[in-house]
């Protein structure tokens, strides 16, 4: 168990603390979200490592495309996004950026 410091401590360096190496454990299966859109893995790979074929403005506006729901879903969701796939794709660039350092 982790003892938090007290965020009032003057000159508190969060960087500093030992626990800030533990990596935090993620207990969802968050990459099924994007195996379930066909091709989106890769594309995102691609885009991350900065290897993918034609314009990251393309990329960003297919990708918006493929996080919008169809009018049916959306009305019975009552929003206009696919908000667990936007979570799954904002941790999973989150986790690449940190082990691609």
């Amino acid at each position: 168990r982790m003892a938090l410091p007290d965020p009032f401590t003057p000159h508190l360096k969060v960087d500093l603390l030992p626990e800030i190496t533990v990596a935090p454990t993620i207990l969802s299966n968050f990459t099924a979200s994007i195996a379930a859109v066909p091709g989106l893995r890769g594309e995102l790979d691609a885009f991350l490592k900065g290897t993918r074929s034609g314009s990251n403005a393309s990329f960003v506006t297919e990708l918006i495309a493929k996080l919008m729901l169809s009018p049916a879903e959306a009305a019975s969701r009552g929003s206009r996004y696919n908000v667990p796939l936007i979570n799954s794709v904002v941790l999973y660039s989150g986790v690449y950026a940190i082990s691609h350092g």
